[in-house]
């Protein structure tokens, strides 16, 4: 609901799940309570050592195994 009813407006989405924010247009990366990373998803996930990419990998590491089982 909220990707089409408020598409043309600011959304503030704190989440743990990846695959809500990913493919919101900008996503904001803390780490302790400090700013760590702000970016599109696509420029986050293309810096090999960055915390979202890191995360990203993560995220598809587990739920590729789900697809398997």
């Amino acid at each position: 609901m909220i990707r089409s009813q408020f598409k043309d407006s600011t959304v503030l989405t704190i989440a743990h799940r990846l695959n809500t924010i990913i493919d919101c247009d900008r996503i904001m990366v803390l780490n302790d309570g400090n700013l760590v990373e702000y970016d599109s998803p696509e420029k986050l996930i293309a810096i090999p050592s960055g915390e979202f990419s890191l995360l990203w990998a993560k995220h598809l590491e587990s739920h590729s195994s789900d697809s398997t089982s």
